[in-house]
């Protein structure tokens, strides 16, 4: 390995470092109560390297409110939610929730957790729109508002820790058993558009 792709793999670990820090503090403080020290402390690093990777404590509440969704998309390069596509997404994503659980309960566990979560919502419903529009096209706003936030919902953390965590399904089938539902649900809304036609 040469120096510079060392060095690459040394800053991305020592990001990513920062931002799981942040991540186990919310499991029990909030946003607003969590110092960049703290989360220096947290993290092993010194504080003046946690403000090279995230010059503001915003910066580093958003980017660790955005692990998930960067992780689906290394995970994921294609959209995921194209035919034949939803359930190795699902997998793939789902299988790293496993082998990072405790950032994805403390995203859970805590009021700061779910704030953090929500910073994201308007973002997942915006690009899931976007990937659904051609599928959904045919019901009204409304309709298809709902149905993008349930098939939010169907392929959420939440849904995997209540398939994995409290079912006790492994990541591969409790993927398989959203990705199916979320199939029936897309094919119900495209067999509507059939019948009015």
């Amino acid at each position: 390995m040469s120096d510079r792709s060392l060095r690459d793999v040394q800053r991305s670990q020592t990001h990513d470092r920062i931002r799981w820090a942040l991540l186990e503090l919310l499991d029990t403080e909030s946003p607003a109560t969590i110092s960049m020290p703290m989360v220096a402390k947290r993290a092993g690093v010194s504080l003046r390297t946690v403000y090279r990777y995230f010059p503001t404590k915003a910066e580093l509440v958003r980017s660790a409110a955005n692990w998930h969704a960067e992780r689906a998309q290394q995970i994921s390069r294609t959209d995921p939610i194209r035919r034949q596509g939803t359930e190795p997404y699902l997998a793939a994503l789902w299988t790293d929730f496993a082998q990072n659980i405790a950032g994805v309960r403390a995203q859970h566990g805590s009021p700061g957790g779910r704030e953090v979560r929500q910073l994201r919502l308007d973002e997942w419903r915006h690009n899931l729109g976007n990937a659904l529009a051609e599928r959904l096209a045919h019901l009204d706003p409304a309709e298809r508002s709902d149905l993008v936030d349930v098939v939010i919902a169907m392929s959420s953390s939440s849904m995997f820790l209540e398939l994995g965590d409290r079912m006790g399904h492994p990541p591969d089938h409790a993927a398989r058993l959203a990705a199916t539902a979320i199939e029936v649900l897309l094919q119900d809304a495209e067999s509507k558009k059939k019948e009015s036609s």
